[in-house]
């Protein structure tokens, strides 16, 4: 199968971080191979706690690939840490505060 890793996330209630990936389809996935070459690349930026270059990353993908709900969802946690709002611990971890 052909998959896209969305991050690592902590789960309400949970210590320990997890992977979260995407099945995208069967490994020979005729999908958008520049979408997840962008979309590893923000995410890469993310995780390397480069805020502002993941937001306008993000963004972007965002924009050209309006259907991408991993994308949007970074864009709002992105600017949620560039307001100040970057947890404590974990900062390349998103912190799922609810169910």
């Amino acid at each position: 199968f052909l998959i896209r890793p969305l991050g690592s996330f902590r789960l309400v209630g949970k210590r320990e971080s997890i992977r979260i990936n995407e099945v995208l389809g069967p490994a020979d996935y005729a999908g958008d191979r520049d979408h997840l070459r962008r979309f590893a690349e923000a995410l890469a930026a993310f995780q390397a706690e480069a805020w502002r270059s993941a937001h306008h990353s993000f963004t972007a993908i965002a924009a050209a690939y309006s259907a991408d709900g991993a994308a949007a969802f970074y864009v709002e946690i992105c600017a949620r840490y560039l307001a100040g709002g970057t947890p404590a611990h974990e900062p390349g971890t998103v912190l799922l505060d609810r169910k």
